[in-house]
């Protein structure tokens, strides 16, 4: 607020005339709200809400009982069944998502994690064969982790992160690659990667996709099945809103 005092009062040394200033804005933490919620998290809860009418069965099936009855403790302790999914694009986004830096060449693939209800979370990902999938695991605070593929500590041949919540005083196993985090929630965000775009090549890239894992440490021994939901053709609306709709979309 003191630099946008100083270069806004006329007179000022740091004044800058208004035909000279340039707002910049990031998505992340500035335009996507991060607390309480994930922006997106805040949208799928919504989402939730407008589609139960069709779902009749959502009223007895969680994690979309507890949305519905506005149970956030359960929904963020549902484990394998909630925070554990990984939605994916099966193919790059077209109009229904609606951001401000959109990319319509690229799948994406992204699941949350919570280190809270059951302690450390593996993410597992698999090598980089016929296709890839690389991406970044950030924090609530949207502080990077750690690169996955490639570029990470698996340098491409797949392997098991651990995500030990902050408070954790237990011995990192030898083969698993230690995630150190400040927060117990945060995001793994992928892109899976097809050598073509022929039909073939995409459906090995979907396939690899379909071999990331996320699960407690704690069941490290039998993963719990993860469940993969395709988003693609599903309209996500993430612009943001500059009149009085805005406050309306918060009744």
């Amino acid at each position: 607020m003191d630099f946008v005092k100083r270069v806004a009062t006329p007179g000022s040394k740091d004044f800058v005339p208004e035909p000279e200033r340039i707002a910049t804005f990031d998505n992340d933490g500035t335009l996507w709200a991060e607390q309480p919620l994930y922006f997106q998290f805040a949208f799928a809860l919504d989402r939730v809400q407008a589609l139960a009418p069709q779902h009749p069965e959502w009223k007895e099936q969680q994690p979309f009982k507890a949305v519905l009855e506005g149970d956030l403790k359960t929904v963020f302790a549902s484990g394998e069944h909630g925070l554990g999914d990984i939605v994916y694009l099966s193919q790059p986004s077209d109009w229904k998502v609606l951001v401000t830096t959109p990319n319509n060449s690229m799948r994406y693939v992204y699941s949350n994690f919570n280190t809270q209800p059951e302690g450390p979370v593996v993410l597992e990902v698999p090598a980089a064969v016929g296709a890839g999938v690389f991406g970044s695991m950030v924090e609530a605070w949207q502080v990077p982790l750690a690169d996955v593929g490639p570029e990470g500590e698996d340098q491409g041949k797949g392997g098991k992160y651990l995500l030990p919540p902050p408070d954790f005083k237990g011995d990192v196993p030898a083969s698993y690659f230690a995630v150190r985090s400040q927060t117990y929630n945060g995001y793994a965000l992928l892109r899976a990667i097809s050598q073509s775009s022929s039909e073939a090549d995409v459906a090995k890239a979907i396939a690899l996709v379909k071999q990331v894992r996320l699960y407690p440490l704690s069941k490290a021994a039998n993963p719990p099945p993860t469940r993969f939901v395709d988003v693609f053709g599903v309209v996500f609306d993430g612009i943001v809103r500059y009149d009085e709709s805005f406050y309306a979309s918060l009744a």
